[in-house]
Order: structure tokens, then C-alpha cells, then sequence
């Protein structure tokens, strides 16, 4: 029969900065999709682009985006829904993919995506509807069918007035949705956001019937590309401000207050609009520190068009501790760049991506310090291009995992594309090792060993790879060594189950047996080991004994096992021992049952065996007065026994039960005898059936 030897590792793995013996930051993940990268076609007649990507709670990557089918020309809106290892789930959508269109429109485009703390995917866009472009909103349940409780059928149109754009979107605490874009006011465009509830009804408290209008300067072409929410509810609005004249682009940022206005503490009126180069400038994305500052990316108009980063304080102030004078142009090559989306990593640094133009249109990343100093740790000397095919690539959006990865959606030429770069890992580290009583069991062949791994880090690092090795060892140069490789996401836990192990009687029956993780980018330290001790049998016992004038010697035979705890029990009364080999005198003569009982980690044995003792001293069954004076003594001792009709006899024994000395009563019943000669110690004086101790103390 197939013997279970289970042992449960608790294995937490907590997480903390380190630096050595990882993939470099900037690279490619190769254990996503194909070389770090996730190519979706659906075809060579059609043209399709990621416009933005959100992850799960599970670490799946859900991304939004539109693709034409230029045989029927016409534009539809897509979900896509990424495993964690780059290929598409095929339990959302069909194969992975969401395709839907606004009733009959011919020009539906999806162009941000947000996931509700219940899982469901709302996505945001436009489409053109009957004479002019309106705002859609979307809600999918969580395997990309409609939800049929939000809007009709999953879906919200709002008309604002002629052309209405949307571009970016944002879920505030209290559930409710803000979308935001460009809506046209007759003359110009307009920043635009309207606050819808849950079930997709206008949210008709905010700003003016739920819509907020606002144009950033007179006369201007204003275009909001993103939105954030701040913790105090406050939404942050940022894009760009064109003069109907020159046309010529300045960065606009907006905050409105909860209400849905311009919040007078930010800026002018709740607005800033700046150049920073003589040929325009626009921003595309931005995000919020902790301290309330906010860093925003985009384009600089300058020679070659360069990366934008700029940094604002909580007030719409550049902030003079980044770069040069709160903003910096960053140049990938001389030819033009564009930065589309802005990350923020726990330690401030900040992530931008976007395209740069080589001999193709390539994907771009940069890596700067809180104070805009390029990283030279990151890619090479702070940069990254990558060149997806021959054609037109770039990234539109990107995330941060909770390990640091680095996750970009946009295009490869025409088809969807996801990429996945290394961070800078998080290192795993063993906090306990524990084998509880369950290691306990048989040994023999065909064992199983069981380790139960658990990943609740508090930087909820999911773990794509781990290399488990288990490694046993025990006397007479036994060892084995078995391998699994896991995948272990956050808040996960796995039972890694090792078969066919052999376990033999090593005469000890003792195991040690180390765990050893590594292969996972997220583990720096190539090298970390949990180990304690495994069993194989509870204890079984014997014992033997040798005996020299009624002292016994105890020795036991025991079954491989350490920690022991022992029992002896003599049979006498006396008190018992802990002591693994006692000795004890036995000075009477009578039959004495002797046991010992052993306790390990894996049980409890017990054995009895008896003892006869045939030269000692008889013990009395009889009541019959017997006085000894003095006591204790170190001389001349009077014995006085009640019968007078008689001679008795008067024996002295030791501890060992050997006779030292004997004498008789005279016609009074009385004897002496001399112990000035003697040890101290205690010694028995017997009487017929009377037994005494006596103490000699000189």
C-alpha cells in the first residue's frame, strides 16, 4: 500500500528591496507571450490598435481598443483579456476577444477601460451616431458579456452638443463613473466630463446636469487626453490648448472640485495652460504622487519633438525640484519622439512610454528619478526602444504589476500588442519554515512528501516561476533530491506534492529536509532555504536491566528517535525518573512491576516488565511495636521491642541490602548496638517482621 509522509510547509514569502542576481530592468520578459511580447491578429484586411489596459485583482490584463475592417469599412470597439502569461483567455469573449459595435454605426472606437472593485470591465469611447459623434460607455461582465443592469443592454450614449470625444476615464470611491473628453461649444472644442451612476443613469448632482464644460482659454481648441482622481475626490484633467489663430498647442491641466467645477485653489480658476517650446507642446497622460504633486507626459514641440515631463505641486505650480525648473525634454534619437502614458513606482522613480521615430516607428520607454535625472539603471542608460515589426509600433497605455513589471498595450504596424518588461524585482524571502505533528509517518518505498506554499506578501508579488527544490537527507549518506516548478500568484496558496520517495529504516529514521526557491525574476537571491527535521515512525521501545545486590541498572532500546522525553515508574512507590538510563534499589524482598513510557514529536510508547527480588529484607505484614533510640544516632542505639516472653533476633542492613550486623534481645526485650563504626547513611534495623530505618549522622 502507498504510505502517505506528509510534511506542510508554511512557507510565507514577504518581500523587501534588494539588488543583486536578476534580469535587468528595461528588458523584456521572456516568460510572456513570445519574447515579452503578445501579438493579437485579426487579420490581414484588418487594422486594430490597443488604446488602453487594466489589470485584475488576479493579474489577468484586460485592454480596450479598436480595430477596421477595411473590406466593409467599418470601426468596431474590442475587449481583449490577457493571461498572466501573455496568452489570450479564452474564457472571456470568444477566444479571449470582445468585438461590439453601437447599433448601426460604421465608426465605433474604444479608447480607455476601467475594472470596478466587482470585476466588471467598463470601457469608454465614441461612436457616430445618426449626425454627429457621441460618448459610449460600456459594461461588461466579467467573462465579456454585456451587462445587461447598466445602461440598455450594457450600453450608454450621451450627446453633449456637436462632436462629442472621449478619451480617458476614472471610477471614483463611491462607484460612480467619470468620463471624460472633447465636446464642440459651435465655435471650438471644450474639456467635458460627465458623472454617471452605477446603473449608467446621468448623475444629474454634478456640475450642470451632470455634465462639467470648460473651456481652457477663449478661442481655443481645448482636448483633455486623461483623467485621475485625487483621494480627496478632486478629478485632475489633463491635454491640450490650441489657439484657433495660430493653432499652435500649449499643455492645459484642469482640476474640478467634487462638484464637477474649477477648483479656484489650483491654478488660474482651476486651470493652467503653458508653453514650454515655440512649436507647441501637448499632454497626454498623468499621474499622482502621495504628496499631491502630480507628473504629467507628453510631447515638447521643440526641433525634433522630444519626451515632455513636467511636474506640477497640488496648487498648479511647477515644481523647481524636477528637472530644470519643474520640466524636462528628454531625446531618444534626432528624430521625433512621443510619450503616451506615465507610471509611478513605489520609489518615486517614474516610468514614461511611448514611440520614437528610427528607421521605423518603434516603442519607446524612459525611466527617470524623482528629481528627473535619467535612470542609468534602467534599460540602456535609462532608455528602451523596441521595434515590434517594420512598420508603425507604439504604446498608448501602460501599468505597473504589483512585482514591478512593466506592462505596455498599444500596436505592432496593425495589429494589437501587449509587452511586458522586467522591474525591478522584489525580493522573495523565506519568514517561516514549520513542519507540524503531521510529518509523522511511515517508511518505506512510494512515499509522498507534500510542501504547502503560500504567497501572501505584502506587496502582493505574484510569482510566475518557481523552481521548488526538496532535499532530504538522512544517516548512512542517504539523499534525495526532487524539483517543481510553480507558478504562484498573490494570495495563492499550492500543495506541491513529491511522489515515489523512498524512506528506509536508517537505523536513526531521521530526515532532514530543505526547501530551496529560485528561477522567478522576483527572486534576487538564487539561494533561499527553509529547513527543519522530519520523522519517519513513532517511537517503539524495550528495555533491559542488570542487577548487582538489588541495585538495577535500566538501559532502553529505542527505535531511532531524538528529543525524547522518558518515564520510568519502578513499581515500588518511589518517586519516578526522566533520566534515559536510571539506576534503583530495590531493599525489599517482593515482585515489582517496572515501566517506561517514551514521548517524540510522533507519539507515545510504553512498555512493563517485572522484577523479582528474592535477598532483601521481608517486609511486615504484622503490627508489632518497635522503639529505636536515639534517631538519627553515631554511637550506642537502644532497640526495645514489646515482647518479653521471648528472645528475638536484631538484624542491621544497608541500603543495598547486605547485612552488616546482628544481635538478640535480652529477658527485657531490649538489645544495643554500636553504630559509631558506620557511614553515614541510612541503614535498616529488622526486628522479625518490624523493619525501621535508621540514620547515622557523625
Amino acid at each position: 500500500m502507498k504510505q502517505l509522509f506528509t510534511f506542510s510547509c508554511l512557507l510565507t514569502l514577504l518581500f523587501t528591496g534588494n539588488s543583486t542576481l536578476w534580469a535587468q530592468a528595461g528588458k523584456l520578459d521572456l516568460k510572456y507571450g513570445s519574447g515579452g511580447i503578445a501579438i493579437t491578429t485579426q487579420g490581414p484586411d484588418i487594422f486594430s490598435q490597443i488604446s488602453s489596459i487594466a489589470i485584475q485583482s488576479d493579474g489577468k490584463v484586460v485592454a480596450t481598443g479598436s480595430s477596421y475592417n477595411s473590406i466593409i469599412g467599418k470601426y468596431y470597439i474590442n475587449v481583449l483579456r490577457y493571461k498572466t502569461n501573455g496568452t489570450l483567455d479564452s474564457s472571456f469573449g470568444v477566444g479571449g476577444i470582445v468585438t461590439d459595435s453601437i447599433g448601426l454605426s460604421d465608426d465605433n472606437e474604444a479608447s480607455c477601460i476601467a475594472i470596478q472593485p466587482d470585476g466588471k470591465i467598463i470601457v469608454g469611447g465614441f461612436a457616430f451616431i445618426s449626425t454627429d459623434f457621441d460618448f459610449v460607455l460600456l459594461r461588461f461582465n466579467t467573462n465579456g458579456t454585456p451587462d445587461s443592469t447598466f445602461g440598455t443592454y450594457g450600453i450608454i450614449t450621451k450627446n453633449l452638443g456637436d462632436d462629442n470625444f472621449a478619451n480617458s476615464i476614472a471610477l471614483q470611491a463611491n462607484g460612480k463613473i467619470l468620463l471624460c473628453g472633447s465636446t464642440s461649444n459651435g465655435s471650438d472644442q471644450d474639456f467635458a466630463v460627465v458623472r454617471f451612476n452605477n446603473d449608467g443613469s446621468t448623475d444629474i448632482n454634478y456640475a450642470a446636469a451632470g455634465i462639467a464644460l470648460v473651456a481652457m482659454t477663449s478661442a481655443s481648441e481645448d482636448i483633455p487626453t486623461h483623467i485621475k482622481i485625487q483621494p480627496d475626490g478632486k478629478a485632475v484633467i489633463v491635454g491640450l490648448s490650441a489657439n484657433t489663430t495660430t493653432y499652435i498647442p500649449k499643455v492645459a491641466l484642469l482640476r474640478l472640485d467634487t462638484n464637477g467645477f474649477p477648483d479656484n485653489s489650483f491654478g488660474n480658476s482651476g486651470k493652467v495652460v503653458k508653453a514650454f517650446s515655440a512649436n507647441g507642446d501637448q499632454l497626454t497622460s498623468v499621474v499622482l504622487q502621495p504628496d499631491g504633486k502630480m507628473v504629467v507626459v507628453g510631447q515638447a514641440g521643440n526641433t525634433n519633438a522630444d519626451f515632455l515631463i513636467a511636474r506640477y505641486s497640488s496648487t498648479g505650480l511647477l515644481d523647481n525640484t524636477f528637472g530644470n525648473g519643474g520640466y524636462k525634454f528628454y531625446n531618444f534619437s534626432n528624430q521625433a519622439e512621443q510619450a503616451y502614458a506615465v507610471a509611478l513606482q513605489t520609489d518615486g522613480k517614474i516610468v514614461v512610454a511611448g514611440s520614437v521615430d528610427s528607421l521605423s516607428t518603434d516603442i519607446a520607454l524612459i525611466r527617470v528619478r524623482s528629481n528627473g535625472v535619467i535612470d542609468s539603471t534602467f534599460g540602456i542608460n535609462g532608455k528602451v526602444a523596441t521595434a515590434l515589426s517594420t512598420g508603425y509600433d507604439y504604446a498608448t497605455s501602460m501599468l505597473l504589476q504589483p512585482d514591478g513589471k512593466i506592462v505596455l498595450g498599444g500596436m505592432a504596424t496593425q495589429d494589437f500588442a501587449v509587452m511586458r518588461y522586467q522591474g525591478d524585482p522584489l525580493d522573495a524571502a523565506l519568514s517561516a519554515l514549520t513542519i507540524p505533528s503531521s510529518k509523522c509517518g511511515a517508511l518505506g518505498n512510494n512515499q509522498t512528501v507534500s510542501v504547502l506554499l503560500s504567497n501572501n506578501g505584502n506587496t502582493k508579488i505574484a510569482l510566475d516561476s518557481i523552481k521548488v527544490q526538496l532535499q532530504i537527507t538522512g544517516a548512512n549518506t542517504y539523499s534525495i533530491s526532487k524539483n517543481n516548478t510553480i507558478a504562484l500568484p498573490f494570495g495563492t496558496s499550492q500543495l506541491i506534492s513529491f511522489t515515489n520517495i523512498n524512506l528506509p529504516n536508517l537505523g536513526t529514521n531521521i530526515f532532514n529536509v530543505s526547501i530551496q526557491l529560485n528561477g522567478d525574476s522576483n527572486i534576487s537571491n538564487n539561494s533561499l532555504i527553509a529547513s527543519d527535521t522530519a520523522f519517519g515512525l513513532k517511537p517503539t521501545i524495550n528495555f533491559s536491566s542488570t542487577n548487582s545486590n538489588n541495585t538495577y541498572a535500566f538501559t532502553p532500546s529505542i527505535s531511532g528517535r531524538n528529543s525524547i522525553t522518558y518515564q520510568w515508574n519502578f513499581g515500588d512507590g518511589s518517586a519516578t525518573s526522566s533520566l534515559p538510563n536510571p539506576s534503583h534499589h530495590y531493599p525489599y524482598t517482593n515482585t515489582y512491576s517496572v515501566k517506561l513510557i517514551i514521548t517524540d514529536a510522533c507519539g507515545t510508547d510504553s512498555i512493563s516488565k517485572s522484577i523479582t527480588i528474592t535477598t532483601g529484607i521481608a517486609q511486615t505484614t504484622k503490627n508489632r511495636s518497635l522503639q529505636i533510640t536515639p534517631n538519627p544516632a553515631n554511637g550506642l542505639v537502644l532497640i526495645r521491642t514489646m515482647n518479653t516472653d521471648e528472645i528475638l533476633p536484631i538484624a542491621l542492613y544497608d541500603l543495598q541490602g547486605k547485612l552488616c550486623m546482628s544481635c538478640t534481645t535480652d529477658n527485657e526485650g531490649t538489645a544495643h548496638i554500636d553504630l559509631s563504626n558506620y557511614a553515614e547513611g541510612v541503614y535498616f534495623i529488622q526486628c522479625q517482621e518490624q523493619v525501621h530505618k535508621i540514620f547515622v549522622v557523625h
